[in-house]
């Protein structure tokens, strides 16, 4: 999962989740450096799924090595995902919180 910088911490929160519920190994590839509240919430996921998480911040080359052969590329903006391979799934705002999450977890299962 690589973030665009303008998707911001509750965002890329919020689909790190969805990802690791639908049971994938996440790796994390910023474009800039973290905000101190991604920091923690980075540190907090490599400590507690460290079999199911990696960060890769903007300095981080030395992490890819961790990131698991044959790994599905994502890259995530504020409007869509856009996967190796497949078409972007397009964010639909008028979606329920209920149905929100459940759309989440469904386009990284």
């Amino acid at each position: 999962m690589i973030a665009e910088p303008e998707c911001g911490t509750a965002f890329l929160a919020r689909h790190i989740a969805a990802a690791l519920v639908a049971h994938n190994i996440v790796s994390v590839s910023l474009l800039q450096s973290p905000t101190p509240a991604l920091s923690r919430m980075l540190l907090i996921l490599e400590d507690t799924v460290p079999d199911s998480f990696v960060a890769i911040t903007k300095n981080g080359q030395e992490s890819w090595a961790r990131v698991p052969s044959g790994s599905a590329l994502a890259i995530l903006t504020p409007g869509a995902v856009y996967f190796e391979g497949r078409e972007p799934v397009v964010f639909d705002p008028s979606l329920s919180r209920l149905d929100s999450r459940l759309s989440l977890v469904s386009t990284y299962g």
